[in-house]
């Protein structure tokens, strides 16, 4: 994926759409979503946000179809999180995942002074510090995803940290 510069990043809508789930690979991605479980320890570092005065935002890579996101808020109020969420960013269709979380920084930092940004994924990660030197981003080591990924490619950016455990 190229890194494009911040005006580059276009102005997303986020409304949640009623297009249905058409195509095979989406689907599969669906009931794969569907199954995955919480990082152990995000609820407990998401209560100190709220508990520190700080807001907690979803920045996600889901779609902004209307099933997506009622299974992904289900997902999250099972979970006893969805109330420790101020708003959740989900992706709208046709735009990349990197570029929608990117949208959603830039968004973000209009609001607030510092924006921290966990990710698992190595490559989001990078293309995220890379176009926000001042935000920091967490890589959240918890799948293979983020061991497997180039260290030196990561190691290049000093906004990245590496994490085994969600930290602020």
């Amino acid at each position: 994926l190229q890194i494009p510069t911040l005006d580059q990043i276009p102005q997303l809508t986020r409304q949640v759409t009623n297009k249905p789930i058409t195509s095979p690979f989406e689907m599969i991605s669906y009931v794969a979503h569907e199954k995955r479980q919480l990082i152990p320890g995000i609820k407990e570092e998401m209560e100190e946000v709220v508990a520190a005065g700080d807001h907690n935002y979803g920045n996600t890579g889901r779609s902004n179809k209307k099933q997506w996101v009622g299974m992904t808020e289900t997902a999250l109020d099972r979970a006893g999180i969805f109330n420790l969420l101020t708003h959740v960013f989900y992706t709208p269709d046709g735009v990349k995942t990197a570029v929608s979380k990117a949208a959603a920084i830039r968004e973000l930092l209009t609001r607030y002074r510092k924006v921290t940004h966990h990710e698992e994924d190595p490559r989001t990660a990078v293309f995220i510090a890379c176009i926000f030197p001042d935000v920091d981003v967490v890589l959240v080591e918890y799948s293979s995803t983020g061991r497997l990924y180039s260290s030196h490619e990561v190691d290049r950016f000093p906004n990245i940290k590496r994490s085994a455990r969600i930290r602020r």
